[in-house]
């Protein structure tokens, strides 16, 4: 009996501490899990993390090339047209003819050329090129005695080579919706004319031109550019106009111009540039 006190503390103390008891075991792993829940989720979540890349902007060379075809179209300043519809009256009281088309009151011209660009990053470019430039006119008469048709024609054929250098516009001056590449440029052109009327005669020619342009589209390698343009452009020839007319007395030598306004499309390829979108701001 004496032991009964004893046994009965004991009893207390193993039934406290149980591994065995459903509450005690609960209340130890819940705490255990506790302490351990916020690490484990905390290590997944940083597995789970994507790593974003930093963004690469791209930087142009600081040199590179260009190569571009072009084809376009001029109003040229054809001042002559006026000598041709003189000839062409006087042919018609030499030789009793009613003039039943005259010569049309303006001349388009196509271009057609390419060019070698080399451009410093996003400043300027320099470039060497070549051009076709022609044009032609009909008049038509009717002879009085047979009724027979008499056709007057001229053609104009230029040639010629150009140098140039094309300053580019920031955009931070100039920002054009889906444009790139905004640009003034200059062209010193030389090279040989033909003219073409009762006979064809050939001269020497020179001009420049005064270019804005800028690209409207573009690809990776690829530009496609507009450009509007002023000419000047003169040819001479050493051979009278006697020559190239049916009916003149002029013993001047030959001179023709062909400046005005053009207006080109370019399909510039070279090495990879950037094609994001460019911003108005």
């Amino acid at each position: 009996m004496r032991f009964l006190p004893v046994l009965f503390c004991l009893a207390t103390f193993i039934h406290a501490s149980d591994p065995f008891d459903p509450k005690a075991s609960t209340s130890t792993v819940a705490g255990l899990t506790d302490s351990i829940a916020p690490v484990d989720s905390a290590l997944v979540r940083a597995s789970k993390a994507k790593t974003i890349p930093p963004k690469v902007v791209y930087r142009a060379p600081d040199w590179s090339w260009e190569v571009s075809p072009r084809l376009g179209a001029l109003a040229a300043n054809f001042p002559e047209r006026s000598t041709f519809a003189e000839d062409i009256s006087r042919s018609a009281l030499a030789e009793t003819l009613t003039v039943q088309q005259p010569y049309p009151g303006s001349d388009i011209a196509l271009r057609v050329g390419a060019d070698f660009l080399v451009r410093k990053s996003s400043s300027y470019r320099f470039l060497v090129g070549a051009d076709w430039t022609h044009w032609s006119a009909e008049a038509i008469a009717r002879r009085d005695s047979s009724g027979r048709l008499v056709n007057r024609t001229y053609t104009s054929d230029l040639f010629m080579g150009s140098v140039g250098i094309d300053l580019l516009i920031s955009p931070s001056i100039l920002s054009v919706n889906a444009a790139r590449d905004a640009f003034v440029g200059f062209r010193y052109r030389a090279g040989a004319g033909n003219l073409e009327g009762r006979k064809a005669i050939w001269g020497f020619g020179s001009g420049t031109s005064f270019l804005l342009g800028a690209d409207f589209a573009g690809w990776q390698r690829l530009g496609l550019s507009g450009i509007l343009g002023w000419n000047s452009q003169s040819t001479q020839a050493d051979r009278p106009w006697s020559d190239v007319l049916w009916n003149t007395a002029s013993k001047s030598n030959v001179s023709w111009s062909a400046g005005g306004l053009s207006m080109e499309f370019l399909l510039r390829w070279g090495p990879g540039r950037d094609t994001s979108s460019v911003q108005k701001k």
